[in-house]
């Protein structure tokens, strides 16, 4: 089991629901999730939109923090887990935001998506709305997978300017690699 190191970076508010996401994920048969950022309430408490990724297309692995260059904020680590994972032959990842020190140094916890079971792709911010915040490039990133055919999506958090204005990496998770499903904050 997975735990936190007592030498944890201080938690961003962006980061808290990613360890609890992938654990009902766990719970539930899949290699692991991420949230959407959509919640919404029916009456019978609130619900989050989380992205549950399918055995066969992704893969949980542990990484040296060393590795990943000991990144410090929630989206440097992002952006070093998905710079891993290209080198490493998948598509995109995302961290789980666990993280343990076993005896040989922190690692962090991964979700690696295989090339099977996602896209990667550059969109501009004025297409997403010119999201500011963490939680609204998700939840722009994921509207846009949906809306061109996919399950769901989130940001790598590289961007760039090549001259027509900024794009954001975006991974764009494929309909059968992945289920969404609104999850119960009293599941979770």
């Amino acid at each position: 089991m997975h735990s936190y190191s007592r030498k944890s970076p201080p938690v961003e508010p962006f980061q808290q629901i990613f360890p609890s996401v992938h654990d009902y994920a766990v719970r539930n048969g899949y290699v692991g999730a991420y949230p959407n950022f959509h919640s919404a309430e029916y009456g019978n408490g609130s619900v989050y939109g989380t992205i549950l990724l399918k055995n066969g297309f992704a893969e949980w692995r542990d990484i040296y923090a060393s590795e990943l260059g000991n990144p410090v904020t929630a989206d440097d680590r992002f952006r070093a887990v998905n710079d891993y994972a290209y080198r490493n032959g998948y598509r995109g990842a995302f961290p789980n935001f666990h993280q343990a020190d076993y005896g040989n140094g922190v690692v962090y916890g991964c979700i690696l998506i295989k090339k099977e079971g996602a896209d990667w792709r550059d969109v501009s911010a004025s297409e997403l709305g010119n999201p500011g915040s963490s939680e609204a490039k998700f939840r722009a990133i994921n509207d846009y997978a949906y809306r061109n055919g996919y399950r769901g999506g989130f940001p790598n958090f590289h961007q760039a300017n090549y001259g027509n204005g900024v794009v954001y990496g975006s991974i764009l998770i494929k309909q059968e690699a992945a289920d969404w499903r609104d999850a119960s904050y009293i599941d979770l």
